[in-house]
């Protein structure tokens, strides 16, 4: 008998350290998620050019979240470059000023055509572009990460504030980063001896939206 209750409490126990350790998988839902590049343009005749508006909202992924031990969380999120939508209308007037200029549509297929082309994108060998956390930190009402970041086959380290809400099943992280272009092998495009180009800094807002996979 005595036996039989210190393996009971054993087993008490070791479930209940279990269930601590577990995480909660919530998968991405592309619905409701979206990634938002904004480009700027500089340059002596920069007045007659555009700003750029550039979204997706074909992000794929998971979060995995553990209640219990934050820094054991991770994540992972893809964005196909084809997915990629330029200076939609109704984009360019959400961002408002500096994107409130009007862009044809024909204008709109021709930026976005050399965006995926070989000296930008090189969509063709390089279809996605990928998010993968390294590390998790938890500071005050935020969480603080690392990732690395791969676009154009080329990975570079990222550290991000993260904005995270969770409603029942439903998880909503937020934020926005600045990157740069040359730190992935692109030259920002350049126009009339460079009087017109695109400046090497961007930025990215993220609204993701994840459900559990547990319902």
């Amino acid at each position: 008998m005595f036996r039989w209750i210190i393996a009971s409490l054993l087993l008490v126990l070791w479930c209940g350290g279990s269930v601590n350790a577990l995480a909660e998988t919530f998968m991405v839902d592309a619905d409701q998620s979206e990634i938002r590049i904004l480009l700027y343009k500089e340059g002596a005749l920069s007045p007659l050019a555009h700003n750029h508006v550039i979204v997706s909202n074909a992000v794929g992924g998971h979060i995995e979240v553990f209640p219990q031990d934050i820094p054991k969380s991770s994540f992972q999120l893809t964005i196909p470059v084809t997915s990629l939508i330029v200076d939609d209308p109704k984009h360019r007037q959400e961002e408002g000023e500096g994107f409130d200029s009007e862009i044809s549509p024909s204008d709109q297929q021709e930026i976005r055509q050399t965006m995926l082309e070989e000296d930008i994108l090189a969509a063709n060998k390089f279809p996605e572009v990928t998010v993968r956390s390294r590390t998790v930190s938890q500071i005050k009402e935020h969480l603080e990460t690392t990732s690395d970041v791969t676009i154009k086959g080329k990975t570079r380290p990222l550290k991000t504030r993260l904005e995270l809400s969770q409603q029942g099943s439903i998880l909503s992280v937020s934020g926005s980063v600045k990157l740069k272009q040359s730190e992935f092998g692109i030259e920002p495009i350049s126009l009339f001896l460079g009087t017109i180009k695109v400046q090497d800094e961007f930025v990215v807002k993220f609204h993701i939206v994840a459900r559990s996979s547990a319902n």
